[in-house]
């Protein structure tokens, strides 16, 4: 099994604005993370600007986590029990809540342009949560998803520049909301997505033909991301 990548799906303390939330994350928050996971490989923090339809859940940000192994996570995320207690110090002002979800990325698509190492990423990003339909096996959504439904998307949504799936592996609390996967579709701006989703006039239906097939419910929000390492 490769890397490890824990995604985390938050909402903000009770009080605090999207803009507060989103400026104690990346002014505070991230510097004592790099400073506190030594394991940490990946860094990415997604703040939504909005949901793309009814959202299943509420959420105001994603984290995204890479480690190389499990125990690295699990075992090793503190360098020290002093790094433990000022990071969970800090996650108490700005963190409502935290859903987490240890899975395996397949990146579909890489980036003609490769991805900063730190800053935002200045594309335009649609991060999505998938339930398999009811009575479909993890081992058939996963066909169904990672292996049949690729090339149907590199083909049919033309001004994509990233496609990553991530597979959920497992769900680190049972009462989290249940997912199977986590796409993540990547744009060069707003205006691409907007006129670029679709490579034809028939591909909406051909892409909602097919993702009939693996997805039972699903939403969506648009993110700006950043990377830090």
């Amino acid at each position: 099994m490769g890397m490890r990548k824990m995604i985390f799906l938050c909402t903000r303390k009770k009080g605090l604005s999207p803009a507060e939330y989103g400026q104690r994350i990346l002014t505070n928050h991230v510097p004592l993370a790099l400073a506190h996971h030594p394991t940490m490989q990946h860094y990415r923090v997604n703040l939504v600007e909005r949901p793309r339809g009814e959202p299943l859940v509420p959420v105001d940000s994603i984290a995204e986590l890479s480690f190389a192994t499990n125990e690295d996570f699990r075992d090793r995320l503190y360098a020290s029990d002093e790094g433990r207690r000022i990071v969970t110090a800090d996650t108490n002002t700005f963190l409502g809540s935290a859903a987490a979800y240890e899975t395996t990325e397949f990146v579909q698509k890489e980036p003609e342009v490769p991805d900063q190492p730190a800053g935002p990423s200045g594309r335009f990003k649609m991060i999505a949560i998938l339930q398999r339909p009811e009575g479909q096996s993890r081992e058939e959504f996963r066909r169904c998803w990672i292996e049949e439904h690729k090339p149907l998307a590199l083909e049919h949504h033309q001004g994509l520049v990233k496609y990553v799936a991530n597979i959920v592996d497992a769900q680190l609390s049972p009462s989290d909301f249940p997912i199977d996967g986590i796409s993540e579709l990547h744009f060069a701006d707003a205006e691409a997505f907007r006129t670029q989703m679709y490579t034809h006039p028939e591909s909406r239906e051909i892409i909602a033909a097919d993702t009939k097939r693996f997805i039972g419910k699903s939403c969506a929000w648009f993110v700006q991301e950043h990377h830090f390492r």
